[in-house]
């Protein structure tokens, strides 16, 4: 996860000069909510969801991303999914 205001600065980024979409129309109250709701659900269900620190480059992120998927399935054959990462 990364703070809200990276999120949707890394958003404009992206869509450049198109129009935002309804998520990235809401205000930062919304996103800090949202966020703050998916944290709880992480926090209550561990062994089935992760949070990932996504303030980094796209190949570190990728590599705990990775990572967080081969300690919960040992036997997932990750360099089958290569041209994913």
């Amino acid at each position: 996860m990364v703070p809200v205001e990276v999120g949707l600065q890394r958003a404009s980024a992206r869509r450049g000069t198109g129009t935002p979409d309804r998520f990235e129309a809401e205000d930062i109250k919304f996103h800090e909510g949202l966020r703050d709701a998916y944290r709880q659900i992480a926090a209550a269900e561990p062994q089935r969801c992760v949070l990932i620190d996504a303030d980094a480059d796209a190949g570190t992120v990728a590599a705990r991303v990775w990572s967080a998927v081969r300690d919960r399935f040992p036997s997932f054959d990750v360099s089958k999914m290569a041209n994913l990462a």
